[in-house]
């Protein structure tokens, strides 16, 4: 660019001998490109970025050492304040600034600013933590130690006795239920054909002990046969001395 400027100066002074107009136009343009150079120069020449730095502070204003500083820049950039400041350097944009100070991976404290970069420089950004700022959802959870929990002897003897215990309850009151709901299990229809068939072999007449001796029944089974057949008015019964002589009743 200087170059060219002094070309410029130069077939500036062969050609004076141009007329005043023109002689006053070159030199305005010459003027204008010396002004222009060393800012053409320094934009070619130095990076579109920025400084940008600060201290992070707490509600009294003291400086917080440790914190953790990061920006979303590409890529992400995080640092630890050591004494408090940070700094980072950033190309023009728009980025935004965390601090989060933590103790055993929980977050005691929290700060977000937001800056837009425009023009190259220095800028200066001081964060001041407030507590329990960052989102509930981000805020690293304290890990329960269970080591603690797993090395207490349970005792569980009161457990199983106190399971056992309504176990037998239930048991006993579902017998009980079951015993008063049960009833006399009807005779099978087949029971009742046999005695009728068997008593009218013996001439339509017979006794209770024989229908008992014939069919195998207990003498208590026989007796509830026959009473219920009796109830239908299927036999008749006569009784006579210990036993009983059974008639078949025509229908």
């Amino acid at each position: 660019m200087i170059r060219i400027v002094k070309i410029l100066q130069r077939k500036a002074l062969e050609n004076l001998n141009f007329d005043k107009g023109k002689s006053i136009f070159i030199f305005a343009f010459i003027l204008i490109l010396v002004g222009y150079a060393p800012l053409i120069y320094a934009q070619q020449n130095e990076p579109n970025k920025a400084i940008i730095k600060g201290t992070v502070y707490d509600l009294e204003l003291n400086k917080v050492k440790n914190a953790i500083v990061t920006v979303n820049s590409t890529p992400k950039q995080k640092i630890v304040a050591v004494n408090g400041e940070y700094s980072f350097e950033l190309p023009l944009g728009s980025y935004k600034i965390e601090a989060a100070l933590l103790s055993y991976n929980v977050t005691e404290a929290y700060a977000i600013e937001t800056i837009e970069i425009k023009y190259p420089g220095t800028y200066n950004i001081d964060l001041i933590l407030f507590p329990n700022l960052l989102p509930e959802e981000e805020i690293l959870e304290e890990e329960i130690d269970v080591s603690e929990i797993i090395g207490k002897k349970i005792n569980i003897i009161p457990i199983v006795l106190v399971i056992a215990g309504v176990a037998c309850v239930l048991l006993v009151a579902l017998i009980i239920f079951y015993k008063k709901k049960k009833k006399r299990k009807p005779f099978e229809k087949t029971d009742i054909e046999k005695v009728i068939e068997f008593i009218k072999k013996e001439g339509g007449r017979t006794t209770q002990k024989a229908i008992r001796q014939h069919l195998f029944l207990s003498e208590a089974k026989a007796s509830l046969l026959l009473t219920e057949m009796e109830h239908k008015g299927l036999i008749q019964k006569i009784k006579k001395g210990r036993g009983n002589i059974i008639i078949l009743k025509e229908k």
